[in-house]
């Protein structure tokens, strides 16, 4: 039922930082994409996870309440077969409601395009548009 694994011909090189959402965003799109055989699910029901990352950037909800959302609607729509599925995809999702906290914090409208962005990559890694690697920039000596 799990895609075929293909490998990336592609390498991203992202600065260490853009890392702290793209590396949760993988987890989500390769649990996404096991359970909807190969990413074959419409975008709408891909995005459904950036609802309420939405309502807590305009201030309903905290932290906790976002993360439960989110995990208690991936356990509705997909379901987890284990533990340890369910704790990867919950840490992923609380680091990617951290790396927004801190953005939001910094910089709010800048926020709503990164969110933008992420709802874009989530999407082009489930249903298989996009097979890239990211590699952070190495700082040169």
């Amino acid at each position: 039922m799990s895609a075929p694994q293909v490998q990336p011909k592609i390498r991203v090189y992202v600065y260490p930082s853009e890392l702290n959402y793209i590396r949760p965003v993988e987890t989500i799109a390769k649990y996404i994409r096991d359970k909807t055989e190969g990413g074959r699910v419409s975008r709408h029901h891909i995005s459904r996870m950036f609802e309420p990352l939405e309502e807590f950037l305009s201030g309903v909800g905290g932290k906790s309440d976002t993360v439960a959302s989110i995990v208690d609607l991936f356990a509705r729509h997909y379901g987890f077969d284990n533990e340890q599925e369910l704790v990867e995809v919950t840490e992923a999702v609380v680091s990617l409601v951290d790396y927004i906290a801190i953005q939001k914090s910094v910089n709010p409208t800048r926020t709503f395009r990164i969110l933008k962005n992420m709802r874009v990559l989530l999407i082009g890694m489930v249903t298989g548009i996009l097979y890239v690697s990211f590699e952070p920039i190495e700082k040169k000596s």
